[in-house]
């Protein structure tokens, strides 16, 4: 069996290929599952998930955790599989101003490129009205790709006669937790419990109710916030979604831990869904 490295970013790509072909799950499996597995070492309660996070957050974790537990078997649980990966970017590209590829898995773990961002601009769905319009919009920003984002954003909805605008991208390729000197339970319990501790102080403080209202708010209309002019005005919102992202980051670096540390896959498999070797790899 030959097996390859993939990043982060592309765990979650694999994830999120996955979760759109299959049927829904309800909050209340995921909650339970990842609840389970958690409350024992880290006492997260299924309660406490759900006044967290929102579905697309709870599925990403759940649907990580099942890739890195056995890839091979979930997707033996999908009829049509086959370039998996290839038809979910089709799709994903209709949303970013810059197409990207069908990512690459590392033979060297040290290969330069693994962790490299993922950088890029999103077009917001109101403006994506149809195919051509998408295609006009995406030229448009290439075209004026040497403005600055700020005067770039400003211009696009002008051109376009759009409200929301443009968001900017930067995902970055997140490495694994340092427990040299300590076990990974406990350098994961501390940080857990770090950011739990902030996100039931804003839950319950003063701007609680202002928070609530953003709470499950989807990644887009908080990158959108963060780009805003007026950040001062949201900064608890932004803080509350800071410490749930690093908190979801954490839950999903236990279970590729626990699971596949090393983030190593089957090459036939990876290929068989629309993998391609990196070229930087010797």
């Amino acid at each position: 069996m030959s097996l390859v490295y993939i990043t982060n970013a592309s765990l979650n790509l694999i994830s999120q290929s996955i979760k759109n072909k299959k049927k829904t799950i309800s909050i209340d499996t995921i909650t339970s599952d990842i609840s389970n597995d958690l409350f024992h070492d880290f006492d997260i309660s299924q309660k406490e998930l759900k006044e967290y996070f929102n579905k697309f957050e709870l599925e990403k974790i759940y649907y990580n955790k099942m890739v890195v537990k056995n890839l091979e078997s979930l997707l033996s649980s999908i009829e049509e599989n086959k370039n998996l990966i290839v038809d979910y970017i089709k799709w994903q590209n209709k949303k970013y101003a810059y197409d990207t590829k069908t990512p690459a898995y590392h033979v060297d773990k040290d290969c330069q490129y693994i962790k490299q961002p993922f950088i890029n601009i999103q077009i917001a769905e109101e403006c994506l009205s149809n195919k051509d319009t998408s295609l006009k919009a995406k030229q448009w920003i290439q075209k004026n790709k040497n403005l600055s984002f700020e005067e770039m954003n400003t211009r696009f909805k002008q051109e376009f006669n759009c409200s929301k605008g443009l968001i900017k991208v930067n995902f970055k390729n997140s490495g694994k937790l340092d427990y040299e000197n300590d076990t990974i339970t406990n350098i994961a319990k501390g940080k857990i419990k770090k950011y739990r501790i902030q996100l039931r102080f804003l839950l319950d403080g003063e701007m609680s109710k202002k928070i609530n209202n953003y709470k499950y708010a989807p990644k887009s209309v908080i990158s959108k916030i963060e780009n805003s002019k007026n950040t001062e005005k949201f900064q608890e919102i932004i803080d509350f979604h800071t410490a749930k992202n690093e908190l979801e980051k954490i839950i999903t670096k236990i279970y590729i831990e626990k699971y596949n540390a090393e983030l190593l896959f089957n090459q036939p498999i990876l290929d068989s869904i629309g993998f391609s070797k990196c070229k930087g790899c010797n």
